[in-house]
């Protein structure tokens, strides 16, 4: 989509919809295409698969239209998306959703790579660094019992 267009338009000026050569309301059109071709595709494994595509559709959209520039939010969004792709994938065999708790892996990860990429356009983001670190550290230990305990 084209969310990120007048800040891209500073920071990636050659990217395609700043430089130009995509229309924003063209990248529109695409994204609405994709994302409706995605859920269609979901429908066609189970309904159980078409409501998580719908939840990544709208994870997704939430995180390009506010979530992305907030501190807490955007990293925890963008760690929900991709943990929904991996629930999407376990859905194809529907038994294996009662290990839902896995997505919890790459929300995590997800989360604290997302916020590590914060000041990469400009560096200096030691703190999200040492908070990212933080929050993988804090939360391994207690995960690898939970899934060792079962």
């Amino acid at each position: 989509m084209s969310f990120d267009a007048a800040l891209d338009k500073i920071e990636r000026p050659e990217r395609p919809i700043p430089s130009g050569k995509v229309k924003r309301s063209s990248a529109a059109i695409l994204g609405t295409i994709a994302f409706s071709i995605g859920c269609f595709l979901a429908y066609q494994v189970n309904l159980t698969a078409f409501y998580i595509a719908l939840a990544i559709v709208l994870m997704c959209l939430l995180y390009n239209g506010k979530a992305k520039h907030h501190f807490i939010a955007g990293p925890i969004v963008m760690g929900s998306c991709r943990g929904l792709n991996l629930l999407l994938g376990m859905a194809v065999l529907p038994d294996s959703l009662s290990y839902f708790y896995l997505a919890i892996v790459p929300i995590i990860y997800i989360a604290a790579v997302t916020n590590i990429s914060r000041g990469e356009v400009y560096g200096n983001n030691k703190t999200a660094i040492l908070v990212s670190m933080g929050a993988v550290c804090t939360c391994d230990p207690y995960f690898n019992l939970f899934c060792f305990c079962q």
